[in-house]
């Protein structure tokens, strides 16, 4: 299936699902060769989910060398006995990490369905591409969007609280380096569904990540915030969780 159309009928969602692919591909032809089906091995899930009819299957390939880009240059003696220290061009172009290609982890979640397996291609489209990553790392005043997370309370930037303010620290699931700190109003929608893993400045009191689906907002002009303007749901939407705001309709 190299098409929207093609993928959709094994996608969670089915056509509305093809709406969704068609934005995020462009319409373009969609080449999953880089992380072939028969790459991915089964995970192990607790039988509380797989009585639920959930099913996962994780891509991980550590960080490669790409041989045809790593030639590189070499030092001369003095450098490599280090009688003398490298100039900053030859640091930089003769350093192996800078030719590894990037690890690659997806996580391929699916649910039973009465028309079979079907797959969560938000999970599957999050972990494979780092939409998390990059959404965190471009900071863009009024940009939205919805992330399945790993969420703990964390201890706050530079160690000073602020009154009415709990920070978290969110987390991609299969690439757990994406990451980063978010503040959150303890009066706010958020911030009231959050507090059941608040452990700071309780007696006892120990980190307790879960997950949770959440959209996330960088608001501000010159210097935007990164803020959880809606708290969707525990667990993965549609994977255990269910959108509150649909479910009270």
């Amino acid at each position: 299936a190299t098409t929207a159309e093609e993928k959709a009928p094994y996608v969670i969602g089915g056509k509305i699902a093809e709406e969704k692919l068609n934005e995020f591909y462009g319409g373009s032809r969609i080449d999953d060769a880089d992380t072939p089906a028969e790459a991915f091995s089964v995970f192990d899930l607790s039988m509380e989910d797989r009585k639920r009819g959930l099913f996962m299957m994780i891509y991980d390939q550590p960080p490669q060398f790409e041989m045809r880009e790593f030639f590189r240059p070499l030092a001369s003696l003095d450098v490599q006995y280090g009688l003398v220290d490298a100039d900053l061009l030859l640091s930089s172009v003769a350093r192996a990490s800078n030719f590894a290609m990037e690890s690659v982890r997806v996580h391929a979640f699916f649910k039973r369905t009465p028309d079979g397996l079907k797959l969560d291609w938000d999970m599957f489209a999050q972990t494979k591409y780092r939409t998390l990553r990059n959404f965190i790392e471009i900071p863009s005043s009024g940009m939205k969007g919805s992330f399945r997370v790993f969420v703990v309370e964390d201890v706050p930037d530079q160690g000073k609280s602020v009154a009415g303010i709990r920070t978290y620290r969110i987390a991609d699931p299969a690439n757990t380096s994406d990451s980063t700190r978010i503040n959150v109003k303890i009066d706010s929608e958020a911030g009231r569904a959050l507090s059941i893993i608040n452990w700071r400045g309780n007696k006892d009191g120990q980190p307790q990540t879960r997950t949770a689906t959440l959209e996330l907002e960088w608001v501000g002009k010159d210097s935007p915030q990164l803020t959880v303007s809606r708290f969707i749901c525990w667990e993965f939407l549609g994977l255990g969780g269910q959108d509150a705001s649909v479910a009270s309709h």
